[in-house]
């Protein structure tokens, strides 16, 4: 399949995994697992919007349609919170730990209520909403200091923690190697995809050359690669999760197989992820190579679905690939320090 079928396929079966739980009875004591789910649904809103603007749109001038583009931007845009989102499920619901999931849970509620009183009230009905999510603040600070787990922190940790910092000290990049994902092409993807949130020079160098359609689709390709791997995850830590919507996986044996072969995509000891970002000659180039041992020593190949433009140059090294018969990309990358 090309790689935005595979795309479609995962999404079809994120929607089909989360719509299985929805309107399930959750034990007294549980309700916490609400949000999870709203999570999810979160997740999938991204996971689709990301599909539906690489589709493309035209603007509009007097009623009559004007040129066509892919708005390539605002799916970077999209594909950094989504993969976001993807982490905070994760770190709050991936453990199997149920305890230590509880008190993530609430280290992150705190947070977000904590966040919502730096906000001003202007009217009667938000300083009472306010008011009373303070008294929430109380009760979840209680229950912190309560718990077992906030033993396990120093006592700066613990400071930070009860001002509403969840994460406390813990990058992205660090929350991104506990899902599971290589350091160095969580790393490398993540910086190129916060540049196009906070419009980086490199961005809007990209947004200038990237003029002719398929420029800016191939632009698309590394938040559709990432959005396989994110989704491949998903499905494992959900199921887990919430066992009964294994059924889903079971009744749809291909998609499933697609997500456990995704899971592998940037997985390994001995892989190196390679990521090129490159504009300097009216083209534009962005993608992502994983490299991964396979039958001969000195073979190696990209398992990645997202291809690097031929021949370019970012400042580390060259990237080439060529169509290989399964529709990925097949590269070569000579390390130029």
């Amino acid at each position: 399949m090309q790689l935005q079928d595979e795309y479609l396929a995962l999404l079809d079966l994120l929607f089909q995994i989360i719509e299985a739980q929805s309107n399930q009875h959750i034990e007294p004591g549980q309700e916490w697992l609400n949000d999870a789910q709203v999570l999810s649904i979160k997740l999938y809103n991204h996971l689709t919007s990301i599909q539906r603007l690489s589709q493309g749109a035209s603007t509009n001038h007097r009623g009559t349609a004007q040129t066509g583009y892919i708005d390539h931007a605002s799916v970077q845009v999209v594909s950094r919170a989504a993969l976001e989102t993807y982490l905070v499920f994760f770190y709050i619901y991936g453990t199997t730990n149920q305890s230590l999931s509880q008190f993530r849970y609430k280290t992150w509620h705190l947070a977000g209520l904590t966040d919502r009183q730096k906000f001003g009230a202007i009217n009667e009905e938000a300083r009472l909403k306010m008011a009373e999510e303070n008294e929430m603040i109380l009760r979840l600070k209680a229950e912190i200091n309560q718990s077992e787990h906030f033993e396990n922190f120093s006592d700066s940790q613990r400071k930070q923690l009860l001002k509403g910092h969840w994460r406390v000290g813990k990058s992205w990049k660090d929350l991104g190697e506990y899902a599971g994902f290589h350091g160095q092409y969580f790393e490398n993807i993540y910086c190129y995809f916060c540049g196009y949130s906070h419009s980086s020079y490199a961005s809007v160098l990209q947004v200038r050359d990237a003029r002719s359609r398929d420029i800016q689709q191939m632009l698309t390709s590394a938040a559709f690669g990432l959005g396989l791997i994110v989704m491949a995850y998903f499905s494992l830590t959900y199921t887990r999760l919430f066992p009964n919507t294994n059924a889903v996986m079971s009744s749809n044996p291909k998609a499933s197989q697609l997500a456990r072969s995704s899971q592998t995509l940037q997985r390994g000891g001995d892989c190196f992820w390679g990521f090129c970002v490159w504009v300097g000659d009216g083209r534009g180039c962005a993608g992502v190579a994983g490299w991964r041992r396979v039958a001969a020593p000195a073979a190696w190949r990209v398992v990645c679905p997202v291809l690097c433009l031929c021949c370019c140059w970012d400042g580390f090294g060259w990237a080439a690939y060529a169509a290989a018969a399964d529709n990925r990309a097949w590269a070569v990358w000579n390390s130029l320090w």
